[in-house]
């Protein structure tokens, strides 16, 4: 009686039931303590690091969750990248404090890749002018060329 060996990398949490618990509970404890949630909190509160959480979110990529179906990858993927989105809601909700404002636009730009961003917008008219027409204007406009070509 053989048994199937699982491969790959234990799992943290032993479904992804578990650990939309510890999500919630992470941000119910954030609440109860008076404090801002983070992409590091919840990390520190699941007891993994932020790359921990990257490579279950991005477990397609790098060969993570092996000894998962496809059905439970996602919902893992899912948990995660909805808790992400609910802690870049609460940094953009913090933007309308006046008084708080700095740390979230350095969050938003560092953990969710948004950035300041101008638009210039430059304009090229080119014009076909024979060299006879520049030397005509720079001689009305006193320059002489003779002066210039050494």
């Amino acid at each position: 009686m053989s048994k199937e060996r699982k491969v790959g990398q234990p799992l943290k949490w032993n479904n992804p039931k578990e650990l939309q618990e510890k999500i919630l509970e992470y941000f119910d404890w954030t609440k109860e303590n008076d404090m801002n949630i983070t992409v590091t909190g919840l990390a520190w509160y699941l007891g993994c690091s932020k790359q921990t959480l990257q490579n279950y979110e991005n477990c397609e990529d790098n060969n993570w969750l092996k000894r998962c179906s496809d059905e439970e990858k996602k919902q893992y993927v899912d948990l995660l990248k909805d808790a992400k989105r609910f802690i870049e809601m609460n940094y953009e909700e913090r933007l309308y404090d006046r008084a708080k404002t700095t740390g979230g636009i350095f969050a938003l730009k560092n953990l969710f890749g948004w950035k300041d961003q101008q638009e210039i917008v430059t304009t090229n008219k080119e014009t076909d002018i024979s060299k006879e027409d520049i030397d005509k204007q720079l001689e009305e406009l006193g320059v002489n060329i003779e002066d210039t070509e050494e």
